[in-house]
């Protein structure tokens, strides 16, 4: 992970965009960016990425449907979702609200949304995760839904 300088075109954006679903200026302490090419796991995952989008790509008419997602967890699941991806995840309990064993993502102009998921360190600062994800074709999955997998398949790539 590589610190995005303040300064940059790119951190004054993504600073836009989590301001606009947060409804509000918030404070970033910090904007930081996987860098896949060094380590060889990322870079293989990366390229997993991009050749799983085209084959969604050519199963859906040419559009894989690629979207910017956020993820919000812990300090420490974050960085394992770095290390490891969210494959290695803990799965989560059969009660949950939008399906067994899912992954909450919220949209790009809902931050907030990502942020409520979040957990405060010890420090007090949340963490939150901004992944490209390959939607594929999308379907509704109602609250308290049993329905596990979903009938698409959806990929998710960690900026």
């Amino acid at each position: 992970m590589v610190k995005v300088d303040e300064e940059s075109e790119e951190h004054k954006l993504i600073k836009i965009f989590f301001d606009l679903g947060m409804g509000t200026e918030a404070n970033v302490v910090a904007v930081h960016k996987n860098l896949c090419s060094e380590r060889t796991t990322s870079r293989a995952r990366l390229e997993r990425f991009w050749s799983f989008s085209k084959a969604v790509a050519r199963k859906h008419g040419g559009n894989a449907n690629i979207v910017p997602a956020w993820y919000g967890g812990s300090r420490d699941e974050i960085c394992e979702i770095l290390l490891n991806g969210f494959s290695l995840r803990e799965p989560t309990s059969n009660d949950e609200p939008y399906g067994v064993d899912s992954i909450h993502l919220a949209p790009l102009n809902c931050s907030f949304d990502g942020a409520l998921c979040s957990v405060a360190d010890d420090s007090g600062l949340r963490h939150i995760l901004l992944c490209s994800v390959i939607l594929g074709k999308t379907e509704l999955v109602s609250p308290n839904s049993k329905q596990a997998p979903t009938s698409s398949i959806v990929v998710w790539m960690i900026l």
